[in-house]
């Protein structure tokens, strides 16, 4: 045991972690380094307590996980020197270490809003960050995490706590910070630069990215969507949808579509700021100016059928006036 208590670094942390369970937690209060007399010193107390915390009087959500409870646990580890067995009899007999446990809450551990308060497992934003890099959102992914749970049978304390199944809002946290990261900011600027970060990674699987700052517009051409230009039916009949409105800074997203034995076959993928006519053409005019064998190798075809966006329309015919357009 004597050993083991030199080993702070192994020793101090594995206290408290010991008498956390599934129903409580324990932060770190104040830490002092080691010194002449001791090699370490941890305060820890109950995530309920005022630590960091805005007093529950003042806060304006109406919840609070502040309850003052003074629970706590103190660890101090001496050091062992000739000195400090002269001046204290616990070194001396070789009782190097000294746990006070304060163990009273003023709160319930064991209820639904109780558990709810927990702080996330260390290694549970990795799990649903992995979610996050198989597509999936964040209700797919707490929906995902929740059947989990109900396939390895854990008892129903498991699905109220926090620790083990973290709530909307954290998850919401993590999935920002992740998409910031992966995704960049969802400014025009912020996904230009993300893009130029990750354009040569696109190229090595084929996929070509053109895109101009002003106006705003994307163009994604995936393998398949370059082979489809070949197909007979390109040439002929090009249909154009788009899908407006698709989050928070209105970008609106165009696809041109060919039929083929398959169904219809993607020509390319076109995201734009709004649905206006500059936008739409400058989209249009990626496609024209970049995609050497577009529409079967006759650079347009000869039918768009569209729907009755005016500003597509005129943008159509702006770009590819040899080209009829149909509703």
């Amino acid at each position: 045991m004597v050993e083991k208590i030199r080993s702070t670094a192994a020793f101090v942390p594995g206290i408290a972690k010991e008498y956390s369970t599934i129903f409580d937690m324990w932060n770190v209060r104040t830490t002092v380094p080691k010194g002449t007399y001791i090699q370490c010193k941890k305060n820890y107390v109950c995530h309920h307590s005022s630590h960091h915390k805005v007093d529950r009087t003042l806060n304006k959500r109406g919840q609070s996980k502040n309850t003052n409870c003074q629970a706590s646990i103190k660890i101090l580890v001496k050091i062992d020197t000739v000195s400090t067995r002269k001046s204290d009899s616990f070194v001396k007999n070789k009782y190097l270490g000294m746990i006070t446990i304060a163990n009273t809450h003023n709160h319930n551990i064991n209820t639904a809003e109780a558990l709810r308060y927990l702080n996330p497992d260390v290694n549970l934003r990795s799990t649903f960050e992995d979610y996050f890099y198989d597509g999936m959102t964040i209700s797919d992914a707490l929906r995902y995490h929740e059947s989990i749970l109900t396939m390895a049978n854990k008892p129903i304390e498991y699905f109220a706590n926090g620790r083990i199944n973290p709530t909307y809002r954290c998850v919401q946290n993590w999935h920002d910070q992740w998409r910031l990261l992966n995704l960049g900011p969802r400014t025009c600027q912020g996904v230009i630069m993300k893009l130029e970060e990750k354009k040569e990674t696109y190229a090595t699987n084929g996929i070509s990215i053109y895109f101009q700052e002003e106006p705003f517009v994307i163009l994604i051409l995936t393998p398949i969507m370059k082979r489809a230009h070949d197909l007979p039916l390109s040439k002929d009949i090009v249909f154009v949808d788009s899908t407006s409105s698709c989050d928070p800074e209105n970008h609106c997203i165009t696809f041109l579509l060919t039929p083929c034995a398959a169904g219809a076959a993607p020509l390319g993928v076109i995201l734009s700021k709004g649905q206006s006519e500059a936008s739409y053409s400058s989209g249009f005019n990626l496609i024209k100016q970049n995609v050497k064998n577009a529409f079967g190798g006759q650079g347009f075809p000869s039918l768009f059928l569209t729907d009755n966006s005016d500003a597509e329309i005129n943008a159509l015919k702006t770009v590819w006036p040899q080209s009829r357009s149909l509703l």
